[in-house]
C-alpha cells in the first residue's frame, strides 16, 4: 500500500502565481509535493506538529493562512 502523505489546506490561494509560490516554499523545506492546487496541497511525507508551525509562519509571511479546522476548511472549499 502507498504512503499517503499528508494534505495541507491553505486559504487565499487564488492563481497560478500562488501555486508556483507555495509549490516553491515547499521545495525550500524539502518536502516533497504531489499535488498542488488552489487551497489544497498533499505532499508524500508526514508533516509533524513542528514542521506544521514552521510552515504557518512561512505561508503568513507570503499572505496565505494554513487551515487546521475542519469548518473553515469547508467554508473556504464552497467559496
Amino acid at each position: 500500500m502507498e504512503k499517503q502523505g499528508t494534505t495541507l489546506y491553505i486559504k487565499n490561494m487564488v492563481c497560478k502565481r500562488c501555486v508556483l509560490a507555495v509549490q516553491h516554499l515547499l521545495q525550500a523545506a524539502d518536502l516533497h509535493p504531489l499535488r498542488v492546487e488552489l487551497g489544497v496541497v498533499q505532499v508524500s511525507e508526514e508533516i509533524t506538529a513542528e514542521m506544521k508551525e514552521k510552515l504557518r509562519e512561512e505561508l503568513t509571511e507570503l499572505g496565505f493562512e494554513l487551515l487546521d479546522d475542519k469548518k473553515a476548511r469547508m467554508v473556504e472549499q464552497i467559496k
